[in-house]
This record gives structure tokens, C-alpha cells and sequence, in this order.
């Protein structure tokens, strides 16, 4: 089981590694990072949610990244609490800038804009915190494992 408070604190620690003159290296890492942090705590509290416990991992390891992407992007849009659209959108958000560091080879990456990307993924497991109990929180876990039908 991935670590995702852990997560998020290596990727602040990664965007503050080189005192001075970040290497993109480490500034790309903490933005992947970062979206992983986020990953995690939604497909860990997805499968929390499964009754079997034996079958969490196997769970875990169903869960799509574009499935996830897309039921983000259309609670992003749509009408449940502003914490939740904030947990949907940042995920989107940290997925495009992960896909970027990990592949856009002619972007570079300052050490404000890493911190100020990680600084939105914090913001979003704290709102993630407060609402995961609500319906809707549960209807978007529940999203990242079925197919939309719309």
C-alpha cells in the first residue's frame, strides 16, 4: 500500500533538494510525485470502501489512471460542493503537469511553479478530508471503477 501523506512530503522535499539552481530533474520527480500522492489517497479510499479485504489490492491495481482522469474532469464541472470540485480539478490539474515533467522534454519547470503545483495537491487532500464522507465523495470514488454511461 503506497504512502500518500509520505508521498506528498517527498515531493516538498524534492522541490527543495538543490539550495539553489533546482535540477529538472528533481523539480519534474516532485511533480510526479505529487499527482501520485494524490492517486493513492483516492484509490486507497476507494478501496477502503471494498468489503473483502483480501481484495483491496487486486482493486487497487484495476483502477485506470484515464478512467480516474475522466470522472475527475466531469465532477470538475459539475454541480457538488466547491471542496470536491477543488479534489477533482487538482487531480486533473496534477495528472496533465505529471504527464508534462515526465514527457514534455522542452518544458522547463521552476522551483515556484513545483511548489505552488504541490501546494494545490495539499490543499486538495485536506478538502478531500472534509467532504470524503459525503455522497458525492463516494459517487466520484465510485466513478474511478465503472464505466460513465452519459
Amino acid at each position: 500500500m503506497a504512502y500518500p501523506d509520505d508521498l506528498l512530503e517527498q515531493a516538498s522535499h524534492l522541490a527543495r533538494r538543490e539550495r539553489t539552481r533546482p535540477r529538472q530533474a528533481s523539480l519534474r520527480r516532485a511533480l510526479s510525485t505529487a499527482y501520485y500522492a494524490l492517486f493513492h489517497l483516492l484509490v486507497a479510499e476507494a478501496a477502503a470502501n471494498w468489503r473483502i479485504q483480501r481484495q483491496r489490492a487486486d482493486l487497487l491495481r484495476s483502477i485506470e489512471h484515464s478512467r480516474m482522469r475522466a470522472a475527475a474532469a466531469r465532477f470538475a464541472a459539475s454541480s457538488v460542493s466547491a471542496a470536491l470540485r477543488q479534489v477533482a480539478a487538482t487531480f486533473v490539474d496534477a495528472q496533465r503537469d505529471r504527464q508534462s515533467a515526465d514527457y514534455d522534454t522542452a518544458r522547463t519547470w521552476s522551483r515556484k511553479e513545483a511548489a505552488e503545483r504541490i501546494e494545490q495537491v495539499r490543499t486538495a487532500f485536506d478538502a478531500w478530508r472534509r467532504v470524503r464522507e459525503q455522497d458525492a465523495a463516494q459517487d466520484f470514488l465510485f466513478a474511478f471503477l465503472v464505466k460513465d454511461r452519459t
